[in-house]
């Protein structure tokens, strides 16, 4: 056999397994494998306020698939009742400062509740990361309230922005007394 067949045959074969990884790598991003997997859950509490108005408690839990670390940029939701409608803005997609204080020659951090982290400001979750947020809104007791909630963020080594999105339906009070 010719010895310029082989070759021509070894870069035939190279050129087609390249063709063939690039293909598949093109199949996982465009079937979004490489993409920052994320679950979301909505719950609402009502519980009476006065003057006929309730505190509306809206709990978001979030788990964090395994690719990836997703960094949150901003979390709120949108509760509508009748004409009226009300951006909540949720607590806890910013990251806290610290200070350190001595303690018997050692030194501990504390966290600064009023501040916001200056290196790194935004909360990152991680891989199989799980965390629970809550925002609290005044509703009227009779409303029935439409509560979507947003979370806006983006892969740590990605530029796109990445949004998730879920809603609920929060009914008045069958016990007023409550």
């Amino acid at each position: 056999m010719d010895a310029s067949w082989t070759k021509s045959g070894s870069e035939i074969a190279q050129i087609l397994a390249l063709a063939g990884a690039t293909l598949f790598f093109l199949y996982k991003a465009v079937s979004g494998y490489l993409r920052v997997n994320l679950a979301m859950k909505v719950n609402c509490e009502r519980h009476a306020s006065s003057d006929g108005m309730d505190f509306l408690a809206i709990q978001v839990h979030l788990k964090k698939g395994q690719n990836g670390t997703f960094v949150m940029h901003d979390l709120s939701a949108h509760v509508t009742h009748g004409d009226c409608e009300n951006i909540v803005q949720f607590d806890g997609t910013t990251r806290l400062a610290r200070k350190l204080e001595t303690i018997s020659q050692t030194n501990r951090a504390v966290v600064e509740w009023n501040e916001t982290d200056a290196r790194s400001p935004l909360l990152k979750l991680v891989p199989d990361e799980e965390i629970n947020l809550a925002a609290l809104h005044k509703v009227p007791s009779e409303a029935v309230c439409s509560v979507q909630v947003c979370l806006l963020g983006q892969a740590l080594s990605r530029p796109v922005f990445g949004q998730y999105r879920c809603s609920t339906v929060s009914f008045p009070r069958m016990n007023k007394d409550q």
